[in-house]
């Protein structure tokens, strides 16, 4: 028995390694049974032609039809046959974005716009100047502890979440701010 686990992982692994190639070996003779269930088996010239070089993996399932001739390349794509060009076209694209959409994911340069604008104008209306008088000194991605933007507000109870969002700081009449914002700037805080 080994008493030592560093010797132990190794052991297990080249036992699952020999047991996935035995489960192939079955798998490639037919199953180890010499019985005829039914399915279309593909000869070792066509193997080489369906799945060989690389090009792609045969999928086949019951009931398909032309299931042999069914070949899903490598980047996800599927072709009914050889000869037959894999489309090029993009399962899903960020060509429909509207570049002023704001999205963490994909766009998140409209976020930080939206959420700056957002506190400009808040401090504007606050002090009663034109937005164009307030300058954004910073403008930082961050995740505030808390639902409230790290912004403790009396009598306000915050859920105790991790909240994205943006640490903004303007400056005005000669004085800094700091703001507090969720990641669209739909909620905003002044902190100081």
């Amino acid at each position: 028995m080994l008493t030592n686990r560093k010797l132990l992982l190794p052991v297990i692994g080249v036992a699952l390694v020999a047991a996935v190639a035995v489960v192939a070996v079955v798998a490639a003779s037919g199953g180890g049974s010499d019985e005829d269930d039914g399915r279309e088996s593909v000869s070792a010239d066509d193997q080489g032609k369906v799945a060989g070089d690389g090009a792609g993996l045969a999928m086949c399932a019951e009931d398909v039809p032309d299931c042999n001739d069914m070949i899903v390349n490598p980047d996800g794509d599927v072709s009914d046959g050889l000869d037959e060009p894999v489309s090029s076209d993009p399962i899903t694209s960020i060509d429909d974005i509207d570049p002023a959409e704001c999205n963490l994911v994909h766009n998140i340069d409209a976020c930080q716009m939206q959420a700056t604008d957002a506190t400009v104008k808040d401090l504007a209306a606050n002090l009663g100047v034109e937005p164009e008088k307030i300058d954004v000194l910073s403008a930082e991605l961050t995740e505030w502890p808390d639902a409230c933007l790290g912004v403790a507000q009396p009598g306000v109870a915050c859920a105790e979440v991790i909240t994205t969002g943006y640490r903004i700081i303007l400056a005005a009449q000669d004085a800094e701010y700091e703001y507090h914002t969720d990641a669209t700037g739909s909620h905003a805080l002044l902190a100081s």
